[in-house]
């Protein structure tokens, strides 16, 4: 004997099952402020330099956050960028601007990463 029950659509499986997923995103996002411009919320520049002051604690003072910010870098940069390519002309002006010690401070294995650094820190 058949079982006359016909079986739910893709749709509604679909819908049942990711509608706890939502419910429980939508309880995770609480209290933080969306960002994606689809709310009227503006930060002040107050609170954007408040903000500001804890992201440049939380990098010092927190092992978490400094963790996270250290590893982004490690995994972007490693041991620092480097390039190659195969016209001569270009590579040699390239070199001299990758060489040049007025431009060290940021292109350098060391600058890189603190360039990254400060980034991910202050925006």
């Amino acid at each position: 004997m058949k079982d006359n029950k016909t079986p739910k659509s893709f749709e509604t499986l679909l819908r049942e099952a990711t509608a706890s997923v939502e419910t429980e995103l939508n309880l995770e996002d609480k209290g933080w402020i969306n960002l994606s411009g689809t709310t009227g919320d503006v930060i002040s520049s107050a609170e954007r330099i408040a903000n500001l002051k804890l992201s440049r604690l939380y990098s010092t003072k927190d092992p978490m956050g400094k963790q996270a910010i250290r590893l982004w870098t490690d995994y972007t940069f490693g041991s620092g960028m480097i390039w190659d390519t195969e016209d001569e002309e270009a590579k040699e002006v390239l070199e001299g601007f990758w060489d040049s010690k007025a431009n060290q401070s940021v292109l350098s294995a060391r600058g890189q990463r603190k360039s990254s650094d400060k980034l991910l820190i202050d925006g």
